[in-house]
């Protein structure tokens, strides 16, 4: 679990742009007071831009704080609070469905989501982004899914196995 995730207070060149888009973060920080959001933009001048995330805070802190500009996210937070006011296409307080929750240790399910997510074909279409953190190409089918990995059902493998010679038959 990471505090502060992102902290935009004179980090970066005052009225620049900042797009945070298609990520999964998760944590389960708890409130210690004061700063404590996952995602924080207080006094930068900028615009920081929140699209197509999986914000899922798992502890009593908040969410974001600030003035984020925020849409097509999906946001979880059990046990803690928002903090702004949401996109009108945020998904709020939903549990994303992961096969596996993130756990800080890289594991290949890790962020991933079920076939039932709320998240599939849930994004807004982001027209000139199209790899991930890795520089994996997003598969992307009738829609963006929200968050870091869009989703992919098994493919099962092909069936190699002949078929059965037939039995019984007669020539006539």
């Amino acid at each position: 679990a990471i505090e502060h995730m992102i902290q935009t207070q004179g980090n970066f060149q005052s009225g620049s742009t900042v797009k945070f888009y298609n990520n999964t973060v998760y944590t389960d920080t708890n409130s210690s007071g004061g700063d404590d959001a996952l995602i924080s933009k207080n006094t930068w001048t900028g615009i920081l831009d929140v699209k197509n995330n999986i914000l899922y805070q798992d502890g009593s802190g908040k969410v974001m704080q600030g003035t984020p500009t925020v849409d097509y996210n999906l946001y979880y937070y059990p046990s803690g609070t928002l903090g702004i006011t949401p996109g009108s296409n945020d998904i709020n307080n939903s549990n994303p469905l992961f096969i596996q929750a993130p756990s800080g240790i890289y594991d290949s399910d890790d962020g991933n989501i079920q076939s039932g997510s709320p998240v599939r074909n849930a994004g807004e279409d982001l027209a000139g982004v199209f790899t991930n953190i890795f520089q994996n190409t997003f598969i992307l089918r009738s829609a963006w899914d929200i968050g870091a990995y869009e989703y992919i059902a098994s493919i099962l493998p092909p069936d190699t196995t002949p078929p059965s010679a037939p039995t019984g038959l007669t020539a006539q």
